[in-house]
């Protein structure tokens, strides 16, 4: 049997003052070891409004990733 990696998130509501209200957000704050294909399964499984992956600034990618559906955006 495969050995399973688990990784820290939050879970975190935006667009409100009050706890457990607004959008749910995942958000990895180390997300350097994932490929794209592995953040676009994970968005999918946690089945959030929006998931965000931090991973370390670089020059030719300075943006956060966050999966939308299959397509990444800056």
């Amino acid at each position: 049997m495969a050995q399973v990696k688990s990784y820290r998130y939050a879970v975190v509501d935006v667009f409100t003052t009050e706890p457990l209200a607004g959008n749910p957000l995942a958000v990895f704050p180390d997300a350097s070891e994932f490929d794209e294909t592995t953040m676009q399964k994970i968005a999918r499984e946690l089945n959030l409004a929006e998931t965000a992956f931090m991973v370390q600034a670089t020059r030719e990618d300075s943006m956060d990733r966050i999966p939308h559906g299959v397509q990444r955006t800056p």
